[in-house]
């Protein structure tokens, strides 16, 4: 009998031992998880507060274009297994740097991670969950660039959200190279929410292509950005073989001059004419403009009045007659127009032999026997008056076209 109970107290003492044991080992297992944790490290440019184990709710404080997060976890045992999910769905491998995209379809959303260190012999599980509050991003879109000239153009932007931020800075910023920022060239138009026009001056003549994006600083020292739109400076060659003068950013429709976006200068003078034949230099055709794209249909207007196909020897038929790079469609320029000629081409020196020694006709009137004209010679650019050409005065002419 005292064989069998001590039999059954060894056989008792050594269970107790055995469990013993195998707490000393969970614990030992939890630890090793717990400080697997503690080299846990979350990137999302900034994060507030700033990561820690004993934290489980963040916010993105800055990079409201930033669509990425980075866990990073390091076993502090190397058989610790690792495991992320979010949001409830999956659990994957944690195995070094893991980036998690599509945070911009977030916007405005809380996210829930976790992550889950296992022993290595799977004895014991330990759970981190935090939270990431990715918050409502500044939206605003870039105006498409308008009233390009040689040196400057238009542009501007529309902030449709300001995310519940103060915004103090606004404008656009531009260069030659993709995706600009404010430290590159950028205006100052103003603060708050809303639409806003820019002036973009100090641009390269001659067909430099710059690119162009709205931009919101908020108070609290962030910048958003708009879409990114581009633009190419006046004075390179166009279809018909002269000069790009103007361009209006984009195509108008319903306009006398068809639908039709850029301005081109011929590359030389179609002769010295008078305005029109001289029967006709005191009779008013009334319905000629001064204004940018009223040319063509003043050259048809006074074509018209004279009505008379054997007339040639004038102003505007000699544009119409012209042709050059397979191009026919050529007209004589209203009065705003051929200021845009001297202001865009002559003053910057892209247009030489420009008729140096005297005036050039524009089409449009003034009364009813005097027209516009626009002063070349000694870069005067004066815009005067003439007679349509009376005891045959004659003036310039050159020829432009739109498309």
């Amino acid at each position: 009998m005292k064989l069998k109970k001590m039999i059954m107290l060894i056989i008792l003492t050594s269970f107790l031992a055995g469990c013993e044991a195998g707490f000393d080992d969970m614990i030992n297992d939890i630890n090793v998880g717990m400080a697997a944790l503690e080299n846990v490290t979350v990137s999302i440019g900034s994060l507030s507060p700033a990561f820690n184990r004993g934290v489980t709710s963040y916010t993105v404080t800055e990079g409201s274009t930033i669509d990425t997060l980075t866990i990073t976890a390091v076993p502090a045992k190397s058989d610790a297994i690792m495991f992320y999910r979010i949001d409830g769905g999956a659990w994957t491998d944690l195995i070094g740097a893991q980036t998690v995209t599509g945070l911009q379809s977030a916007t405005n959303k809380i996210i829930k991670y976790e992550i889950k260190v296992v022993s290595g012999n799977g004895k014991s599980i330990v759970i981190y969950s935090f939270t990431v509050t990715i918050p409502r991003e500044i939206a605003l879109t870039t105006t498409i660039v308008t009233d390009i000239h040689s040196v400057s153009a238009t542009a501007g932007g529309n902030i449709t959200d300001d995310a519940g931020l103060s915004i103090t800075s606004r404008g656009v910023c531009w260069s030659t190279s993709n995706n600009p920022t404010i430290s590159d060239s950028k205006t100052s138009d103003g603060s708050g929410a809303g639409t806003f026009t820019s002036s973009i001056t100090g641009l390269v003549k001659g067909g430099t292509t710059y690119y162009v994006r709205a931009y919101a600083t908020s108070s609290t020292g962030s910048t958003a950005y708009g879409d990114e739109v581009s633009l190419k400076t006046c004075g390179y060659t166009g279809p018909g073989g002269g000069l790009v003068f103007y361009d209006r950013g984009v195509y108008t429709t319903g306009d006398p001059n068809g639908d039709w976006r850029y301005l081109e200068a011929a590359p030389a003078d179609q002769g010295y004419y008078m305005w029109t034949i001289s029967s006709l230099i005191s009779t008013l055709i009334g319905t000629t403009g001064a204004a940018v794209g009223t040319g063509k249909a003043n050259t048809i207007a006074i074509i018209a009045q004279v009505n008379d196909p054997l007339q040639t020897e004038y102003a505007a038929a000699k544009c119409t007659a012209y042709s050059n790079n397979g191009k026919s469609d050529w007209f004589l320029p209203s009065k705003e127009e051929l200021h845009l000629v001297y202001t865009n081409l002559y003053q910057q020196g892209l247009l030489s032999g420009y008729g140096t020694t005297n005036f050039h006709y524009s089409s449009s009137e003034m009364n009813y026997n005097m027209v516009w004209l626009h002063g070349f010679e000694w870069n005067s650019g004066v815009q005067g008056s003439n007679d349509k050409g009376y005891s045959g005065y004659k003036r310039f002419v050159r020829a432009i076209r739109s498309y």
